[in-house]
């Protein structure tokens, strides 16, 4: 890959994950020449990839040209296409935010959300990365893998904590996962983010691989056991609409 192509990606990816620094700051972390940064920066600007955040300060952030590239990056996969409808109907009849994520290594992605027309909350937004073990999106996409895979993916821990609910290794985690091939569904209670609650599934193109999931969240107070199940039987219907126009049946695999 060119040289200089090359850095201007390590700049934008130390961007999404610093969110704000300074040129000096930039060029110290990667070891790129201070004239070197300038020149890459300065063309980044141009095509709207990054911004200044302060202009006494100079301080660089991620641009409106990089949130561009991500949503037509989202149009193009089909499966965000096929799941659009479904994310808005489950957000209108059930009044909560609706995540739709993919597996992506060691982490969940989430592709889309759905928030209702009151939002509940800002956590867990669009393009962001969560940790597998301690999201219903997370333990839905692994609930369809087999246990060595899991184990592969994750290790045997101790993951990392998230709060004081967070499953801490392989064997906790494992026997979570039991629990969700055998109910259908994946719940994060508070692992996540202490005042969330969060119900999942899986979504299988036509081969039954997973291929995404869908959850619904909601603040803890808010979920009754009432709501619980109509959440699992709404979920469950438009996850089985989205899969019959993936091609999938479980009568066929």
């Amino acid at each position: 890959m060119n040289r200089s192509v090359s850095r201007a990606l390590e700049i934008l990816k130390l961007l999404s994950e610093e969110k704000v620094l300074s040129l000096a700051e930039i060029s110290k972390r990667l070891n790129i020449p201070k004239t070197s940064t300038f020149d890459i920066i300065k063309s980044l600007l141009e095509h709207s990839y990054v911004e200044i955040e302060d202009t006494e300060a100079k301080n660089y952030r991620l641009g409106f040209g990089v949130f561009e590239l991500g949503n037509a990056y989202r149009r193009s996969l089909n499966i965000y296409n096929i799941c659009k409808p479904s994310l808005l109907v489950l957000s209108n009849i059930l009044n909560k935010t609706i995540m739709l994520g993919v597996l992506h290594n060691k982490y969940v992605l989430t592709l889309d959300k759905q928030d209702p027309s009151r939002q509940l909350f800002t956590e867990g937004a669009v393009g962001m990365m969560q940790p597998l073990y301690c999201t219903a999106l997370g333990k839905a996409l692994l609930s369809v893998l087999s246990d060595n895979e899991i184990f592969t993916l994750l290790g045997h821990g101790p993951y990392e904590y998230r709060t004081r609910n967070t499953l801490r290794d392989y064997p906790a985690l494992l026997l979570e996962i039991q629990k969700t091939r055998s109910r259908g569904y994946a719940i994060d209670n508070g692992e996540n983010y202490e005042h969330i609650c969060c119900m999942a599934m899986a979504i299988h193109n036509q081969q039954g691989m997973p291929v995404a999931a869908i959850s619904v969240s909601s603040l803890k107070e808010d979920y009754s056991h009432t709501d619980r199940k109509e959440v699992i039987e709404k979920l469950a219907e438009q996850v089985h609409l989205i899969e019959l126009r993936l091609g999938y049946s479980k009568n066929t695999i």
